[in-house]
């Protein structure tokens, strides 16, 4: 018994993940509109090929260390990829963002992001899925500049 109420209180003593490690809680910048929530959710559970592919890479802490979340409701969007630690945002661009009109709605789009103190990172889905391994170092490399 004397050792369970140890535990107990050491585990009470802590602090939260993110502090231990960073000595500052990052605060989530997501949004808590149902109707984005709803939707990405449903992303999540059909990502594309590409999105599986990279995510594969970026989860469990596999990259660098870096907490990444998916299809996540962030500044009024649904971000492919989010890491709060660093503030990078990564989007995966099917074949469509290459129309005139797709091209002027993705710049508004990042600029909003940016606007919100993020940095965002744009890859064609094709290289994503032909070239996983380069699209992650390239990303760490972003990350990790100027730390």
């Amino acid at each position: 018994m004397r050792g369970l109420r140890l535990r107990l209180q050491v585990r009470q003593n802590l602090q939260p993940f993110s502090s231990r490690c960073h000595n500052q809680v990052m605060p989530h910048r997501h949004d808590d509109d149902l109707r984005l929530r709803t939707f990405a959710r449903e992303m999540r559970r059909k990502p594309t090929d590409a999105e599986r592919k990279l995510w594969w890479k970026l989860r469990d802490r596999r990259l660098g260390g870096f907490k990444f979340r998916r299809q996540t409701p962030t500044g009024g969007f649904i971000a492919d990829f989010v890491c709060e630690e660093a503030s990078v945002i990564v989007e995966l661009d099917g074949d469509q963002h290459s129309e005139d009109e797709a091209k002027r709605y993705d710049q508004s789009r990042t600029t909003a992001l940016e606007g919100k103190r993020y940095r965002v990172l744009r890859f064609s889905s094709r290289l994503a899925v032909k070239e996983t391994e380069v699209v992650a170092k390239t990303i760490l490399r972003f990350m990790t500049e100027g730390r």
